[in-house]
Order: structure tokens, then C-alpha cells, then sequence
């Protein structure tokens, strides 16, 4: 087992600019990224604008699951869809806040993977450590 650990350095930047920084792993068909979504204000439209555009336009596309959580912190949403047809796609996203920004961690493939991507999701909640408190950004 492989411990990652995702670390950033310091640096400024000018006001207005936007930290789309993430993490990218892939085994096999599984890809996992992580990295910020969105601000605490606008990520909650962001995911209905999304699951409602992928409803009426992606065929095959079926919602699974979509409910808070308490891990990795409190207030954490977990989203699962699956895409069939030719498309073929089983998504896990978690979402939870640091600071001012709601982050994601998303497992995907296509859906005979589905099991590892639930496993690398649970794998990701039952170490989870921040590096910082939940008030800072």
C-alpha cells in the first residue's frame, strides 16, 4: 500500500485569479482525481446544474445516490451515477469543505469497475486527514 500525500508549496498570486489545483491517480480503468470544485456559496447549483443537464441529455444516464455524509467532515455530500449504453461510465464524487472551498474526490470508470471505484472512495474516507483546520483556506 502507497500512502500519497498531497502537499502544496507557497507562492502569491494576484487577487482574482482562481487555484484549480488537483491530483490525478489511475489504476487500471479507475481514475480518481481531487482537487476544488467550487466556492461554499455556489458548488451545491454547480452539482444540480450538472446531474440536471446529464438527466435530460446523457441516455442511459441514472442518479444512484445523492445524500450527506459525516465523513470526511461534516456537511459532506456523496453523488453516484452511472451512465449506460455506449457511453458505459460509474462515477463516485464526494464533496466536502475546506475553508471557503468545497473540494471533490471523484472515482470513475466504466461500470464493470465499479467496485474498485467504491473501494478507492472508501479507502479515501477511512484516511482522510486534513492538513489544515476546517476554518482556514
Amino acid at each position: 500500500m502507497t500512502i500519497c500525500e498531497a502537499t502544496e508549496c507557497v507562492f502569491e498570486y494576484p487577487n482574482g485569479w482562481i487555484d484549480d489545483t488537483g491530483y490525478q491517480y489511475d489504476a487500471g480503468e479507475v481514475n480518481v482525481v481531487a482537487g476544488p470544485f467550487a466556492t461554499r456559496a455556489t458548488w451545491t447549483r454547480k452539482v444540480d446544474e450538472a446531474l440536471e443537464k446529464f438527466r435530460l441529455s446523457v441516455a442511459g444516464y441514472e442518479l444512484v445516490e445523492r445524500r450527506q455524509i459525516d465523513i470526511p467532515v461534516p456537511s459532506a455530500e456523496i453523488v453516484v451515477l452511472r451512465v449506460g449504453g455506449t457511453t458505459d461510465v460509474f462515477e463516485l464524487s464526494i464533496f466536502w469543505p475546506i475553508g471557503d472551498v468545497v473540494w471533490v474526490f471523484r472515482s470513475r470508470g466504466p461500470q464493470s469497475v465499479e467496485v474498485f471505484c467504491r473501494e478507492a472512495a472508501q479507502r479515501f474516507l477511512q484516511t482522510y486527514e486534513p492538513v489544515r483546520e476546517q476554518g482556514e483556506s
